[in-house]
């Protein structure tokens, strides 16, 4: 399974990329070269910020599903619904903030 993402990865640039030459940046960049500072990344607060977030997810995880399943979800209808408003709303605020710009779908290219 490594070895076939590994190839999905690699062909998806040839699939996506304007010329051959974009795509051997492309690929040059993600194997870690960069025609920039050798060896920096950059990362823009915003990444950092929803890495940190996945994160604290994945480690939380585990801890929720144990909880949910030892006392359902029957507990978060108990909860003030102003609280379950707001936190829907986050959510809602969170996914129209992080979800990225529109770009055109690619298979209308062909």
């Amino acid at each position: 399974m490594p070895i076939t993402f590994l190839l999905v990865l690699v062909t998806w640039v040839f699939f996506r990329a304007e010329s051959f030459t974009d795509a051997w940046h492309i690929l040059t960049a993600m194997a870690g070269g960069s025609s920039e500072a050798e060896g920096a990344l950059h990362f823009r607060k915003y990444q950092v910020a929803i890495v940190g977030v996945a994160a604290v997810t994945v480690w939380l995880e585990p801890m929720i599903v144990a909880m949910a399943e030892r006392h359902g979800i029957s507990w978060w209808w108990r909860v003030p619904f102003w609280l379950r408003g707001a936190a829907y709303a986050s959510l809602v605020l969170t996914l129209t903030t992080f979800g990225g710009l529109t770009q055109k779908f690619i298979y209308f290219d062909f």
